[in-house]
């Protein structure tokens, strides 16, 4: 009976899965205080990239006939599938990833060929989305304010030395 295949990206299923590595990482956010110490009020979770080493050999590892050149053609894949962007759920041993992005395609050659040994890292793919709301409009009064006078206002003279300043100038340049 053929093993199943402990990791599984989109169409792929790799033949030998060497390791898998997956970082679940949550960090606090941290305030320093008046008395200097830290005091950690909430927490967020990262991103999960998942990286594996895994072989694709030209004798499927699910006990279906040799095919020549199979490696090959699943790197090359692999290689277009990094090119686009394709997103899909990652499956490993222990658990589902949703919606990861393939971003790292390494290749080891060894002779002789006939199988290819990768090292391979997703990424998580984040989306965003947006919501319209309706936001209620402010309270206003029906009621009119009052007008109120301010009173009759005067215009300022300028200080003396204003107008003085500005008469000599002009004086100067009059010629008079």
């Amino acid at each position: 009976m053929p093993q199943k295949s402990l990791l599984g990206w989109s169409t792929y299923v790799f033949d030998v899965v060497s390791s898998v590595s997956v970082s679940d990482e949550a960090p606090g956010t941290k305030h320093r205080i008046e008395d200097a110490s830290e005091i950690e009020d909430h927490f967020y979770l990262l991103s999960v990239p998942v990286q594996a080493e895994v072989t694709v050999s030209d004798i499927p590892g699910d006990g279906t006939a040799y095919s020549a050149g199979r490696a090959d053609t699943i790197y090359l894949s692999l290689l277009r599938d990094l090119g686009s962007g394709t997103v899909a759920d990652l499956v490993t041993s222990d658990r589902v990833h949703r919606d990861m992005r393939l971003a790292l395609v390494q290749r080891t050659r060894s002779v002789p060929e006939g199988a290819a040994r990768l090292a391979l890292r997703w990424d998580p793919v984040r989306r965003a989305s947006s919501q319209t709301v309706a936001v209620p409009t402010a309270h206003t009064s029906t009621v009119a304010v009052g007008r109120q006078s301010t009173g009759k206002k005067d215009p300022v003279a300028p200080p003396a030395q204003t107008t003085t300043r500005a008469t000599s100038i002009l004086q100067s340049l009059v010629g008079g």
